[in-house]
């Protein structure tokens, strides 16, 4: 068992992670990001502006401003 935890631990970060990232703009609108957030079944995403990473966010951030705007209101 620990000879296949070491395989898997030196294996290339790119064998195992996903190939083609999903990302959001910066300027996208929080209902998009939730949209996507739960068809793909994330709970994070990377969040760029043109080609840079700017953040990642999760689907508790989307949740807890969706509450505080609407107890706000």
């Amino acid at each position: 068992m620990r000879q296949n935890f070491l395989y898997v631990c030196k294996q290339p970060v790119l064998e195992v992670g996903v190939k083609r990232a999903v990302c959001v703009q910066a300027e996208e609108d929080l209902q998009e990001v939730a949209r996507i957030l739960g068809q793909k079944k994330f709970k994070k995403v990377p969040v760029i502006s043109g080609q840079q990473l700017v953040g990642i966010i999760s689907r508790g951030d989307v949740i807890r401003t969706a509450v505080k705007r609407f107890l706000n209101h």
